[in-house]
């Protein structure tokens, strides 16, 4: 009788959530029965698209959207690449890498995007071991809601009850859980917590033009401890924990029919506290995409693409991704990528 009333409520929640995100997938947006923002010559229910949408034609352009911006099940993506550590000195190394991603459960609409439970095994065949990487939750942004009346609502879940003028530029953003187990070298490193504030440059947060481009900076604090494995000779064993500023930028650009995308971020976190003290330690991450979507079924879009990554860190041990070097300062990666993403509302 629990798990009955359990699954009704999820099922409350997401049918609540779905006019809020969806209300963008038919190219129009309304307040009751008042047109506020019209996005297409001719409008359609979302069915009758996805419906009707066969191949490369025009009627598919919407329903891609709608696939991008949605509630996302089991998203899963496939990498397979190079990775350089110390590129430019004498004992540079190349070596192939593979990686397998899944995000358990995805939100990504104008309003919010976030991930719960995302997994990451990465292989490297000439070491003969793996990485794995778990991060229990993250919110990349979520934005405050200006109601008709300018009345400011609360970001995340505002547009069940509200509609939201297109055009926020402030918002929020947090992490929480991000853990790294090498088990090679004996590294486990947690990033324990985030906490960010978001500025949109084009101020298009709750629009329809969002989905198509968006430029974010962000500007935070986080906190991670390491402790470091076999490869760290000098402090092997003991942990070291930094409270560091998070400065950064996401961006995605699409062209008009959602077909082709491209997307990077950039992120440096100098250290505020720790055992180098304030800016003794600073690690860079950045990634760049190049990817074109594939219109599968009305439930499914798959997605093919290049990727290329880079990870700085002033101190090795202390680095944490899945393709960063726990030996060298300078890491890079350039692969191809597959992704299949499955719409949760569409199956």
């Amino acid at each position: 009788m629990m798990l009955r009333s359990i699954n009704f409520k999820i099922l409350l929640l997401l049918t609540l959530l779905r006019p809020s995100s969806f209300a963008f997938s038919d190219g129009t947006l309304f307040l009751g029965d008042v047109v506020l923002e019209e996005l297409k010559d001719e409008t359609r229910s979302s069915e009758k698209l996805l419906e009707g949408c066969q191949g490369a034609v025009a009627a598919c352009d919407i329903a891609v959207a709608k696939l991008l911006s949605g509630y996302h099940i089991a998203r899963i993506k496939l990498q397979g690449g190079v990775v350089m550590t110390s590129p430019f000195a004498e004992n540079g190394l190349v070596e192939p890498a593979t990686n397998v991603h899944l995000e358990t459960l995805g939100i990504e609409t104008p309003a919010v995007s976030m991930e719960v439970g995302t997994f990451d095994v990465t292989y490297f065949p000439s070491k003969g071991g793996v990485r794995l990487n778990l991060t229990i939750g993250n919110v990349q942004a979520a934005f405050f809601c200006t109601n008709p009346k300018g009345k400011a609502v609360v970001p995340g879940f505002s547009r069940i009850q509200h509609y939201c003028q297109p055009d926020a530029i402030a918002g929020v953003g947090a992490s929480l859980g991000t853990l790294q187990w090498d088990p090679n070298t004996g590294q486990f490193a947690g990033r324990w917590a985030a906490f960010n504030g978001i500025l949109n440059v084009y101020g298009n947060g709750h629009g329809f033009e969002y989905l198509s481009r968006h430029l974010n900076l962000v500007y935070g604090i986080d906190v991670d401890t390491v402790w470091s494995g076999s490869n760290d000779l000098h402090n092997a064993g003991e942990p070291q924990t930094h409270l560091r500023l998070v400065l950064g930028a996401n961006a995605i650009f699409r062209s008009e029919n959602y077909r082709w995308e491209s997307d990077f971020q950039i992120t440096a976190r100098p250290a505020l506290a720790g055992a180098e003290g304030a800016f003794g330690d600073i690690t860079v991450d950045a990634q760049v995409n190049a990817m074109h979507h594939l219109f599968i079924h009305s439930g499914t879009i798959g997605t093919v693409g290049a990727t290329g990554s880079l990870s700085y860190c002033q101190n090795p041990i202390v680095c944490i991704g899945p393709f960063a070097s726990s030996t060298s300062k300078l890491g890079l990666y350039t692969g191809l990528t597959y992704r299949m993403s499955f719409d949760l509302l569409q199956l």
